[in-house]
């Protein structure tokens, strides 16, 4: 494991036995010669009668924006280490309270996924499309890069 994975994880840990909310931002360097590309995303507001739309968690989501989302610590799958995993802002709340990592094995069967701040259960509230092109190793990073107000996978 990683020495940024790490205190990353130490950190969840304390802030959770703390039961303090706080606000990351951790930046990796990132060197000239990578090309930088941004996958964007919106949340979409899931229901429980949408059986269409295989990207929606059946479980119950039933956010709150009124205050700020409490992030998860439930998450059983962390993700691919070797790949991005971390937490962002993809709901728009103003904290990087949502969970998301690259899943999966192989190139073909890779995807983002988030576990929104505020929701229940194991499914994936967010899931990009299969196969998607998670860049070059030492590269990501989520962060705004549209100005929608949601951190995009750079």
């Amino acid at each position: 494991m990683g020495l940024w994975l790490e205190a990353c994880l130490e950190l969840q840990e304390m802030h959770a036995r703390l039961d303090v909310l706080h606000l990351s931002d951790i930046s990796m360097l990132i060197s000239p010669n990578y090309q930088r590309r941004f996958l964007s995303f919106s949340v979409p507001e899931p229901t429980m009668n949408d059986a269409v739309n295989e990207t929606i968690n059946t479980d119950e989501y039933q956010p709150n924006h009124s205050a700020l989302l409490r992030r998860r610590y439930d998450v059983l799958e962390g993700g691919n280490t070797e790949l991005y995993v971390g937490w962002a802002d993809v709901q728009g709340q103003g904290a990087a309270n949502d969970y998301c990592r690259v899943v999966g094995v192989d190139s073909n069967s890779r995807f983002l996924a988030c576990s929104l701040a505020g929701s229940k259960g194991q499914g994936h509230e967010y899931v990009s499309e299969r196969g998607f092109d998670v860049g070059l190793p030492g590269s990501w990073f989520m962060r705004d890069m549209d100005n929608d107000g949601r951190d995009d996978y750079c």
